[in-house]
């Protein structure tokens, strides 16, 4: 039996694709594809998942500025919504080492966080949006922003406030895009 050239080639492209699969984190889904003489068949096709290190950013003082500082978490990286909440939990909870300090006001806590897609969802409580001066404010934006997005830094993240939009941030009413971005935040921003 001849195998047509379109035929072997795909079978080629297929198999090459496995194979950079392999090791990757995955998704599964499945496929329909339609074999040509009337029928369809479904297939399990395995996605790459795209999750980078986990990061916590704390604030450091260059002595002109502040500037957002990464240090690596270990963290769930299989799983990026477990990931997402030790990220969270580790950036409302801990202190930071040595020079290094977090704008967030001490009692804030986030009340949810989830993934859809490409985009993270955070809800905090009121404590996130009280005390502090327009640097502050910044700075812990900042800090939310970029720690949320460590595990996928193209992630659009929409935030909450009590279940709220936040809009504005603070007596002195930062305007927050939604969804915020780490390219939006450094267009807006400046530490």
């Amino acid at each position: 039996m001849a195998v047509s050239r379109t035929k072997f080639g795909a079978f080629w492209a297929v198999a090459i694709a496995a194979l950079i699969l392999v090791g990757c984190d995955e998704e599964t889904t499945n496929q329909s594809t339609d074999t040509g003489n009337g029928e369809t068949t479904t297939e399990t096709v395995t996605l790459p998942q795209k999750v980078n290190e986990p990061m916590v950013y704390w604030l450091e003082d260059t002595g002109e500025a502040f500037e957002l500082v990464a240090t690596p978490m270990p963290a769930t990286k299989e799983n990026p919504k477990e990931t997402l909440a030790q990220l969270m939990t580790e950036l409302m909870e801990t202190k930071p080492d040595g020079d290094r300090a977090s704008a967030l006001p001490e009692n804030t806590k986030v009340i949810s966080q989830k993934i859809q897609g490409d985009e993270i969802f955070i809800n905090l409580s009121v404590d996130f949006t009280e005390g502090g001066g327009s640097a502050s404010m910044i700075g812990r934006l900042g800090q939310v922003i970029y720690t949320a997005t460590s595990i996928d830094p193209e992630a659009a993240v929409w935030l909450q406030v009590e279940g709220e939009p936040l809009e504005l941030l603070g007596g002195e009413g930062l305007v927050i895009a939604q969804p915020m971005t780490r390219t939006i935040f450094e267009q807006e921003f400046e530490l």
